[in-house]
């Protein structure tokens, strides 16, 4: 084998090497992780759509709600308020 051709081969495999090794991290972050975490979570699940409303001094009405998404320790979510 020639030396072009052992830079190209070294190359080729040190790219698909890279790929590979992305992958499997991007694997174990976003699906290993969250999985085994909430496997072993033994907090307090908050998941869910929380309502409540409110009635200030002056009168004025106000509701809000909060949709929580929770895996584990890791919270995401949304808040309205009307």
């Amino acid at each position: 084998m020639g030396a072009l051709e052992t830079v190209i081969l070294g190359t080729v495999s040190g790219i698909f090497t890279t790929v590979m090794l992305y992958l499997i991290g991007m694997f174990f972050k976003h699906r290993f992780v969250p999985w085994y975490q909430s496997i072993t979570y033994k907090g307090v699940d908050i998941n869910g759509t929380w309502e409540t409303s409110a009635v200030s001094g002056a009168g004025i009405h106000a509701k809000m709600e909060m949709t929580i998404r929770q895996n584990a320790h890791e919270l995401d979510g949304s808040l309205t308020i009307v």
